[in-house]
């Protein structure tokens, strides 16, 4: 009797519970026609005093290349190489007199971690992470001298494709000073420190991390990566053009040693006339020389003498870059191209 009992159950429990399978649509209502019915609501304001979400696009969209509205056939240009040259070192230090820098061979999104891990193995502690807008600061650290320092770090995507900027900002005080309150100066106050510490974090960056570790990847850091500082476009007239997303002095750096490394002949330069002079080598026998190679010409062409220009010129967001030939018809829009298309691929 027993037995058959305790069959009963497991039966009456088996049922019960192919009936709940089965019958779920009855226990719990489809509230798919509400939200179909449900209309918008008034989005969150938040309030003027707490700080506003990020709500720019991590890769946004970049916008139509200047000149080329409403021209049929247009030629897209061909994607940059992403890797440098093999003579390039990973890590190296830039210097323009007014300003210096760290350039890295990879993106802010490597870059980022790898930074960390040094600054917290040479126990700078970090007091604020900001990702997203490429911000590292330290914490007050003791100087022998019994004054107290801190550092700024800004890193940023450099010229080059896959190539990372990184600057550092020093500040030192003496004496019974309210530090925590003490805004950043516009320049390192003492820049030997500025540059030591640039220069450790070269040594550091001049081999990509051990296995394991050189695969790391910030993704808040890719949103420094969206827009390129540096394309190939169509100005105003028409004519490619090279624009930089950096200030004149930066350019001006950046176009002379792209120049430098590219062994081109340089015949002159006018930094107040923004404009870089080069010449065509000629070759002995009358053959062409590197330049008149470069622009496709023959050995009927290689006494012509042509002189050619390299322009900055200001624009909205940065600098334009353009090639000037005389005369001016003696460079078509493709060789203009290439020529440019070289020099970006060179700049540091």
């Amino acid at each position: 009797m027993v037995r058959l009992q305790s069959r009963a159950l497991v039966w009456a429990g088996l049922v019960a519970i192919a009936l709940v399978l089965s019958g779920c649509g009855g226990l719990f209502r489809d509230r798919y026609p509400d939200y179909q019915l449900e209309g918008s609501v008034t989005p969150i304001q938040v309030p003027q005093d707490l700080d506003q979400p990020m709500s720019e696009p991590l890769m946004p969209i970049p916008g139509p290349m200047v000149g080329s509205e409403g021209k049929v056939g247009v030629e897209v240009p061909r994607p940059e190489p992403l890797q440098l040259a093999q003579h390039d070192e990973r890590a190296s230090l830039r210097d323009t007199g007014d300003d210096q820098w760290l350039l890295v061979a990879a993106s802010p999104a490597e870059v980022w971690p790898e930074l960390v891990t040094h600054l917290e193995a040479r126990s700078m502690k970090l007091t604020h992470r900001m990702p997203e807008r490429g911000l590292l600061e330290t914490g007050w650290l003791d100087r022998k001298d019994g004054g107290r320092q801190r550092f700024r770090l800004r890193v940023e995507e450099g010229i080059r494709n896959r190539t990372t900027e990184v600057r550092v900002l020093q500040q030192s005080v003496t004496g019974p000073v309210n530090a925590s309150r003490l805004p950043w100066p516009r320049s390192s106050t003492d820049k030997a420190q500025e540059t030591a510490l640039l220069q450790a974090l070269r040594d550091a960056l001049a081999q990509p991390q051990a296995e394991g570790g050189a695969s790391q990847v910030s993704l808040r850091a890719q949103a420094l990566s969206g827009t390129p500082r540096s394309r190939l476009a169509s100005n105003e007239q028409g004519e490619p053009a090279l624009y930089l997303a950096v200030e004149y002095a930066r350019a001006w750096s950046a176009i002379e040693a792209a120049i430098e490394r590219l062994d081109w002949p340089l015949e002159d330069k006018d930094r107040s006339a923004a404009r870089f002079y080069l010449v065509v080598d000629q070759e002995p026998e009358g053959k062409p020389g590197f330049w008149a190679r470069l622009f496709g010409a023959t050995e009927e062409d290689a006494d012509a003498g042509r002189a050619y220009q390299l322009q900055l010129t200001p624009v909205e967001g940065g600098i334009e870059v353009s090639v000037v030939a005389e005369p001016a018809d003696a460079l078509n829009a493709e060789t203009k191209r290439r020529l440019l298309s070289q020099i970006r691929e060179s700049l540091l």
